[in-house]
């Protein structure tokens, strides 16, 4: 996620130019994200996919725009002795 405000996501498109410093990624506005679960044996021979196929659509998690973080700013519990402290230093 590269804007999580406003869901813009980071994609490598894998251009594999001739210069490939200059192969950057790019950026795109998603909708949102599906999850899906892999494993593989120790032996590297089979593998496991919840759901069984990728052609099988699982939930979309859809997010929502936002400007404003949802946090509260709180002080410290230790400003207070800090600011006795330094109250009485000159």
């Amino acid at each position: 996620m590269s804007d999580p405000s406003s869901g813009t996501v980071l994609h490598d498109p894998r251009r594999f130019r001739i210069i490939p410093e200059r192969d950057g990624l790019d950026t795109f506005r998603s909708t949102g994200i599906r999850i899906y679960g892999y494993i593989k044996d120790e032996d590297r021979q089979s593998y496991s996919l919840l759901p069984d196929s990728f052609d099988k659509q699982t939930i979309l998690y859809r997010w929502t725009d936002w400007d404003v973080p949802a946090s509260v700013e709180e002080p410290k519990k230790s400003v207070e002795a800090l600011a006795g402290y330094f109250a009485g230093v000159d």
